[in-house]
């Protein structure tokens, strides 16, 4: 490719990038977690203007010859297809496979006019088709390379009940096929991707660990060796520096402390500051991937309750309601939490090989103050509350979305307080979570058929679980009005709330 085509094609990409908003993924393979669960975790981080929802997408049955709707055309339809849970990004099928999204930045244009996949329709057909993970990316690498991928670079952690892959996948040089690859997480490793590529050394000479898409060589030079990232990769991070890595670090940090990896680094793509995978610790498990999803960096020197100094305003809120600043003409940033009020919808997905169904702990809105509810994948039908939700109707005591989108608006009348309290509130429904999945556990029985009680069961504590939320936000309003504590008070909650004496000293100094 000529040089003025590529800086055309870079320019192109650059501005695509910064219209598209940031989704965070983490995953664990079996031999990493306590439970031998694969865990796929991911939140959909959109721009405020779609209420987050999910819905099952039965399976069916077709006749040979039939076509099937994509985003940019038609393609033959699979004679059978398996039902999935969609949340606009696929998450899993009936055979436990799942799939967790990140928009990544990369140097090639789609073309719309001669390809007619994009990752979406991908993530669908992976789950309609695939009954295992490395079936899953072979079926989206060979129909993105047949009938072209005109979208943005994407990466999915791509799991089953016993194998993690991460998959990379780019337009071509071309704008008619697609470039991509997948590498084979450890299954005693934890990985995560927040909008960076992080395949490395692709050995082409181990398909056991690695995929990779047959004119993945026509773009580099010929080696056995090749650096995904370092090859394909766009700009990264152009605008707000760390945005990508500080994710990243505080994932590692957190379950890898001994790696003792570095929050600061020159250039993402460059340094290499972290690896593509790595063991941790201590074993994780679902809950611990929740409080990752939920971090803003509390307790690290990133905190964004308190920094940059008086960013968290009087009350110490972690929300920032743009990513960017122009101060003095310089553009000036904010830390780029997981969790954010732009999230759609986050879930965590969890597959088992020791019972015939996976788990789906499903939140719509911000992490901070929304509950993962957890829903089975033989699921045919959810509740209403998580699958009709509009941005422009409350839907009070029924809309889980806007129960927990409510109670982060009302946080921000007093951040501090209120997120201690939500905290608690988040702690008592998760045990009842955990009391629920050991009762729908032992109705898995392989001997009798309770699809329909299971389903009734976790219906029913889902949408309970949203009238708690709505009551727990006219709770706060009641605690907190007028700037006093009126009730339920702490001993170290005054009566006279008033103003921290930090933020006083400061505004008046």
């Amino acid at each position: 490719m000529s040089s003025s085509l590529y800086l055309f094609t870079l320019i192109v990409v650059v501005f695509q990038f910064y219209l598209c908003w940031s989704c965070s993924t983490i995953a664990a393979g079996r031999r990493a977690t306590i439970d031998g669960s694969v865990i796929v975790s991911h939140s959909n981080d959109g721009d405020g203007d779609v209420a987050g929802n999910i819905h099952v997408i039965p399976g069916a049955s077709y006749e040979l010859g039939t076509t099937r709707a994509v985003s940019g055309g038609t393609i033959p339809q699979a004679l059978i297809t398996y039902q999935y849970f969609t949340e606009g990004y696929a998450i899993s099928n009936i055979h436990q496979v799942v799939l967790g999204e990140s928009t990544c930045s990369a140097i090639f244009e789609g073309n719309r006019t001669s390809a007619i996949l994009n990752i979406v329709d991908l993530g669908q057909l992976a789950l309609e088709r695939a009954t295992t993970a490395k079936e899953a990316i072979q079926v989206m690498g060979d129909l993105a390379t047949t009938y072209g991928y005109y979208d943005a670079g994407e990466s999915l952690f791509v799991g089953d009940t016993l194998e993690l892959w991460v998959f990379h996948i780019l337009p071509d040089g071309t704008g008619k096929k697609a470039i991509w690859a997948a590498q084979k997480i450890p299954e005693d490793h934890v990985s995560t991707v927040m909008n960076a590529f992080i395949i490395r050394d692709i050995d082409l000479q181990d398909p056991f660990n690695f995929m990779w898409s047959d004119n993945i060589q026509e773009f580099t030079s010929p080696s056995s060796m090749i650096d995904f990232t370092a090859t394909f990769s766009g700009p990264n991070e152009v605008k707000c520096k760390y945005s990508s890595g500080r994710r990243m670090w505080a994932v590692y940090d957190t379950v890898s402390p001994s790696l003792n990896v570095s929050p600061f680094y020159e250039n993402l793509v460059e340094s290499k500051p972290y690896p593509v995978s790595a063991q941790p610790d201590k074993l994780v498990d679902v809950s611990q991937v929740t409080a990752l999803m939920r971090s803003y960096y509390r307790g690290t020197p990133f905190d964004m309750s308190i920094l940059p100094e008086l960013s968290g305003g009087a009350f110490l809120t972690p929300s920032r309601w743009v990513t960017d600043a122009t101060v003095n003409a310089e553009t000036v940033c904010w830390e780029r939490p997981i969790a954010t009020f732009r999230s759609i919808v986050s879930f965590v997905g969890q597959m088992r090989d020791t019972l015939e169904a996976g788990v789906i702990w499903f939140a719509p809105h911000s992490t901070l103050t929304s509950q993962y509810t957890p829903f089975v994948t033989t699921m045919k039908v959810l509740p209403v509350g998580y699958t009709t939700n509009s941005n422009s109707v409350l839907g009070r005591n029924e809309s889980a979305f806007w129960a927990f989108k409510y109670l982060h608006n009302v946080m921000q009348i007093r951040s501090f307080d209120i997120l201690i309290d939500i905290e608690g509130l988040q702690k008592e429904t998760e045990l009842q979570n955990v009391f629920l999945m050991k009762k729908i556990d032992m109705l898995m029985s392989p001997d009798a058929d309770n699809t329909a009680v299971i389903q009734e069961e976790l219906n029913v504590h889902a949408q309970a679980l949203v009238s708690t939320f709505w009551t727990f936000s006219d709770t706060m309003i009641m605690k907190y009005s007028d700037g006093y504590c009126n009730f339920d008070c702490s001993p170290d909650q005054p009566r006279h709330l008033g103003y921290r004496q930090e933020w006083l000293n400061k505004i008046w100094s």
